[in-house]
């Protein structure tokens, strides 16, 4: 917010685009997340307590349908929705998304370029101007299909959207 308001004082325009990721916190996936607290120097202790709490080779599943239930099966993707720690893993796996779009125009305030707000799965695009935030918003989408993230085409809008 402090952000809108320094582009507010300095008459700048804002172009915003809302992102809603269908089912973030289910589409993680437990080997990329694991790769991806190596590559950032999670120590290796702490990534075994959090594969303990979580993922896939402790975590299984099967489905009750009446009296009958199914074999048991391994959840490979996901992380709880309620746990406190879920946000900040979330937050984690969609910063290298982010990273991979940097290079694309945003705002410059203060000598500080930067083209979004993220939290979870919570996400704003900001640019200047119409051309780069639909750039942008391409990129971003292009990225997170790669990470097994999908972006919610019908909850997804821009600031010029009614």
């Amino acid at each position: 917010m402090q952000k809108y308001i320094g582009c507010n004082n300095l008459n700048k325009e804002i172009y915003a685009c809302f992102i809603d990721y269908a089912k973030a916190f289910d589409r993680v996936h437990h080997t990329d997340m694991i790769r991806i607290l190596e590559k950032i120097g999670i120590d290796g202790k702490d990534i075994r307590i959090i594969a303990h709490l979580y993922w896939y080779m402790y975590q299984k599943a099967a489905i009750r349908c009446g009296c009958d239930i199914s074999d048991f099966t391994s959840i490979k993707r996901g992380v709880r929705q309620g746990c406190v720690l879920s946000p900040y893993l979330l937050n984690i796996y969609t910063e290298f998304i982010f990273r991979e779009t940097s290079k694309y125009h945003g705002l410059n305030i203060g000598g500080r370029k930067f083209n979004n707000i993220h939290y979870a799965a919570d996400t704003v695009l900001l640019t200047e101007n119409a051309e780069d935030l639909q750039l942008l918003a391409e990129a971003v989408n292009k990225h997170s299909n790669d990470a097994g993230l999908e972006m919610n085409v019908k909850k997804t809008k821009n600031n010029g959207d009614h």
